[in-house]
C-alpha cells in the first residue's frame, strides 16, 4: 500500500490554501502554516471587498515577469474555466460581468467562507500564528520548524510548498518572509517591487486638485520614450495619481525610478478628443461668451477646479475676460488639457500595492511549480516572479499555480 504524501503548505492566502485543497483532493495528508491569527486575510480586500476572483479573458499579455510565458504555462494546466467549476463545486455562486467573475453576495468573504469549509471538508490541518517558519533538506523530505506560542515545533514532511505571498498590503501579515525561506535555500530571486500601486509626484498642484476623478488617456514614457498608453478612470490625490490606468503600469514605474531613469506621464484630459476638434470647440466658447470670466467660459469643459489649474498653468486669468489676457493663450490651454505632463518621482510603498513585481525567478521551477534545486519544493502564488494586470489575473495566478503545485506535491515520488 502506497502511504499518502505529508505536504506542508507555508502560507494560508488564496495560493496556499488553493494548493492544500488540490493536494488533499490529491490524496496526501495537508497541514498548512500560517503566521497571522487567521487564514486568508488578504482575499477580503480584494475587487474593493467584491473579489473580482478570475476573469473570462485569459491571455499572456495580462501577466509579467522576467519570464512572463510561464504564468500561460501553468494556468493552461488549471485555467479560468477550472477555476469556476472548482468554485462552483465548494458552493460558491458567482456572476460574470465584461468577463469579470464576482461571487453573486458582491462579498469577498463568501470566497473565503467556501474555501474555509471545503479545507474543512477535507480534514486539512491549518495551524494559524505559526512564526519563523524554517526548512532543512532531510535524507527523505524536508523537516520544518515554526515557533508556536512561544515553543519550537518541528514535523517531517515529504514535500513543502511555499506559497508565502509577497510584500503588498503589510497589514493583511504580508511581510516578505517567503523570499527569505527561498533565498535560503537558495533560489535566485529577481528584485521585488511594488505594483498595481499609486504614482507619487513633487508637484505641489495636487493637493488643490485632490479628489477628482476623470475619464483620461494616459501614456508612460521612460527616458523620453512612450513605453505604454492606458485608457480609463484616473483619480487625482493630493500626492499624484490613482486609479486603474496608472496601476496597469506602474510595475514599469517601479522599475524604471529603481534604474535612476526620468518617469512622465502625458495625461490626456479628453479622454481622445481630436486635438483641433477640441481647439475649436474651446475657441467657439470663448468667442460666444466675451463678457465672461475665462473661468466661467471654461464651465462644462472639465471639473471646475481642473478648469482653473490649466487656466493659470497657460497664463489666463481665470476672473476676467479672455479680452483681457491673450488670446494666443488658448492654443497653450488646449495643448497642456490634451497633453498635461506629469513627472513621477516615486511610487507608493509596498503597504499600498495590491500585489508585488518580481520574487522566485521562474527558470528555477519547473512546469509542474516544482523547484529544479530541490525535489519536492514547490512554489506557488505571489512569491513567484509573475505579476498579472488588474481584473483577477493576479487571483488566477494564485488559483492556477496553487491547483499545479498542490496536486504535484500529492502525486510526487522521490
Amino acid at each position: 500500500m502506497v502511504m499518502a504524501n505529508a505536504v506542508c503548505v507555508i502560507g494560508g492566502g488564496a495560493s496556499g490554501m488553493m494548493a492544500a485543497i488540490a493536494a488533499a483532493r490529491a490524496g496526501a495528508e495537508v497541514t498548512i502554516l500560517e503566521h497571522n491569527d487567521r487564514i486568508g486575510k488578504k482575499i477580503l480586500m480584494t475587487g474593493n471587498g467584491k473579489c473580482n476572483f478570475t476573469n473570462l479573458h485569459m491571455q499572456q499579455s495580462c501577466y509579467y515577469g522576467t519570464h512572463p510565458e510561464y504564468a500561460m504555462q501553468i494556468i493552461d494546466q488549471f485555467n479560468q474555466t477550472d477555476t469556476l467549476h472548482f468554485f462552483e463545486d465548494c458552493g460558491l455562486l458567482y456572476k460574470e460581468k465584461n468577463g469579470y467573475c464576482y461571487p453573486c453576495s458582491n462579498q469577498a468573504s463568501s470566497v473565503l467562507d467556501v474555501l474555509r469549509f471545503t479545507l474543512k471538508k477535507h480534514n486539512i490541518k491549518v495551524i494559524t500564528q505559526a512564526q519563523n517558519c524554517s526548512i532543512q533538506k532531510a535524507p527523505e523530505g524536508y523537516r520544518v520548524f515554526w515557533q508556536l506560542a512561544g515553543f519550537l515545533e518541528e514535523n517531517h514532511f515529504d514535500c513543502v510548498i511555499l506559497a508565502c505571498g509577497g510584500k503588498a498590503a503589510f497589514k493583511t501579515g504580508s511581510d516578505g518572509s517567503g523570499y527569505l525561506l527561498a533565498e535560503s535555500l537558495g533560489h535566485r530571486m529577481i528584485p521585488v517591487v511594488p505594483a498595481l500601486v499609486q504614482l507619487k509626484s513633487r508637484e505641489t498642484y495636487f493637493k488643490s486638485l485632490k479628489g477628482i476623478r476623470l475619464d483620461a488617456i494616459l501614456t508612460l514614457e521612460i527616458d523620453g520614450r512612450r513605453e505604454a498608453k492606458e485608457s480609463g478612470e484616473l483619480q487625482l490625490t493630493d500626492y499624484g495619481i490613482s486609479g486603474i490606468p496608472v496601476f496597469q503600469f506602474s510595475r514599469m514605474v517601479s522599475y524604471a525610478l529603481g534604474r535612476k531613469q526620468k518617469v512622465i506621464v502625458h495625461i490626456d484630459c479628453t479622454n481622445g478628443l481630436d486635438k483641433t476638434e477640441f481647439e475649436h470647440f474651446i475657441r467657439r466658447k470663448f468667442i460666444e461668451n466675451p463678457a465672461l470670466s475665462a473661468e466661467e467660459t471654461m464651465q462644462g469643459s472639465l471639473h471646475k477646479n481642473l478648469n482653473h489649474f490649466f487656466l493659470k498653468q497657460a497664463g489666463i486669468d481665470p476672473s476676467s475676460p479672455l479680452a483681457n489676457n491673450n488670446a494666443g493663450k488658448l492654443s497653450v490651454l488646449c495643448s497642456l488639457i490634451k497633453d498635461w505632463q506629469v513627472p513621477i518621482c516615486q511610487t507608493k510603498d509596498f503597504d499600498s500595492c495590491q500585489v508585488c513585481a518580481g520574487g522566485v525567478d521562474t527558470e528555477q521551477l519547473d512546469e509542474h511549480c516544482q523547484s529544479v534545486l530541490h525535489k519536492g519544493l514547490f512554489f506557488a502564488g505571489e512569491l513567484v516572479d509573475i505579476d498579472g494586470i488588474c481584473g483577477g489575473y493576479n487571483l488566477q495566478w494564485a488559483w492556477s499555480s496553487g491547483h499545479v503545485a498542490g496536486t504535484s506535491a500529492a502525486c510526487f515520488h522521490s
